[in-house]
């Protein structure tokens, strides 16, 4: 059962009664930033504040001792970069090989904090008003909204996270033996009937069944990008191209794949993720390419600066980016379709596949903190781009970064 813990979508540790971690999971490591060989062995005081510690000892521990577990605890812990990670937690202690062992499990609620931080600030806005004995009803009723708020948001977090343990479970197991089940009988129909035609009706079902076997592979995929964690390295973009295009180009009854690369800068990222995101996007290149012409692919990369909170109005942390663009000249597609491109199952053209790959792609962008963009022309081709951070913590202080008239020009481009 502990082995299984190691693989978790939650964060999972385990320590003796004196607090010393015995086992962490990936997600736990990968959250807090810390790796195993960091937690394995030491004290809490590496993973718990102080404000922790002293509700650990004081609170949980005799609670613990007292009933055996523990449910529903918030609690802080403390990242490797000095940050704290807020986390909803179940502890349960129980005896193994005769040694008492404490098993925690939780997950991150980093919304938790702000609904407490307004909750907060609605309770203080209530004293002011009893104070001053006015609208005092309209205060007590904003700190009940947020009170509910608050536990509808600690509900769906705990529901989306068993959600998601049921939908792998289901995809990589209970659909996957009855598809291939399915496959197997239908393959043994056609050999006893051998030269005999099957009927339409047994046609179209070996048809959909396949369908259905790659969409829960296309699913499968998903799942394995959301949940596995990014193993950084240095890549070598052109010549990762150019073993794609040897791959592409490998099966002659196939087109042709014509590629022209640029100078690319080395990406820090996860090989076999950005492997797989160019393997889609020079596959699409091939697959939507003009009838009687060579798929003609153009790879170029530039280094520029971004805002790294492109999401928050008014904030900005500049840091360096990598941009790489693929771009064809493929029958290209409408426009108005941008922003629905990276949506799971959303086919483009009648000759698309699930209309999973641009997702997949989406996810290995987000997986590295980046993002991606499309731009087509129909009947001309098409552009892809994905922007990659370059160093993880590798922000420019903007006054010193505009005196770089390079970097200028890209970052008016590019700011939000």
């Amino acid at each position: 059962m502990e082995a299984l813990n190691m693989f978790s979508p939650c964060l999972w540790w385990s320590t003796r009664d004196d607090g010393t971690l015995l086992s962490v999971n990936a997600v736990l490591c990968r959250k807090t930033g810390f790796a195993a060989a960091d937690l394995v062995g030491m004290k809490p005081a590496v993973l718990f504040p102080v404000a922790t510690l002293i509700f650990q000892q004081t609170h949980l521990f005799p609670l613990l001792k007292m009933q055996g577990f523990a449910e529903e605890i918030f609690i802080t812990l403390k990242m490797k970069d000095g940050n704290s990670l807020p986390v909803l937690l179940n502890a349960e202690r129980t005896s193994v090989d005769g040694e008492a062992r404490i098993h925690y499990a939780g997950i991150v609620v980093n919304q938790r904090q702000k609904f407490e931080h307004e909750l907060i600030a609605a309770r203080k806005t209530a004293e002011k008003a009893l104070h001053e004995n006015t609208a005092l009803q309209a205060a007590q009723q904003e700190i009940r909204q947020h009170v509910e708020a608050l536990n509808r948001q600690i509900s769906e977090t705990a529901q989306r996270h068993e959600e998601l343990r049921q939908f792998n479970q289901a995809v990589t197991h209970n659909l996957q033996e009855p598809l291939r089940k399915s496959l197997l009988f239908l393959d043994r129909l056609k050999t006893e009937l051998g030269p005999v035609t099957l009927a339409p009706s047994l046609q179209r079902l070996e048809a959909a069944t396949a369908q259905l076997q790659a969409i829960v592979s296309g699913l499968q995929q998903y799942i394995w990008l959301t949940e596995s964690p990014v193993a950084y390295e240095d890549i070598d973009v052109a010549s990762t191209v150019h073993e794609i295009q040897e791959e592409l180009n490998s099966h002659p009854e196939e087109t042709r794949l014509q590629v022209e690369v640029e100078d690319i800068p080395q990406l820090k990222a996860d090989r076999n993720q950005i492997r797989f995101l160019l393997h889609q996007l020079l596959s699409n290149a091939r697959r939507f390419h003009k009838q009687g012409r060579h798929a003609h692919v153009r790879v170029s990369g530039t280094t520029l600066l971004l805002n790294k909170y492109r999401n928050l109005n008014g904030e900005f942390r500049w840091a360096e980016f990598a941009r790489v663009d693929i771009s064809d000249n493929g029958i290209g597609f409408d426009a108005a379709y941008n922003n629905q491109a990276f949506d799971l199952f959303r086919r483009l053209h009648p000759q698309s596949g699930l209309g999973i790959g641009l997702a997949l792609c989406k996810k290995i962008t987000d997986n590295h903190n980046g993002f991606i963009e499309i731009h087509p022309k129909t009947g001309i081709g098409t552009r892809v781009s994905f922007f990659i951070p370059l160093e993880t913590g590798n922000e420019v202080d903007l006054f010193h970064a505009r005196k770089n008239v390079n970097l200028t020009a890209q970052i008016d481009t590019y700011a939000p």
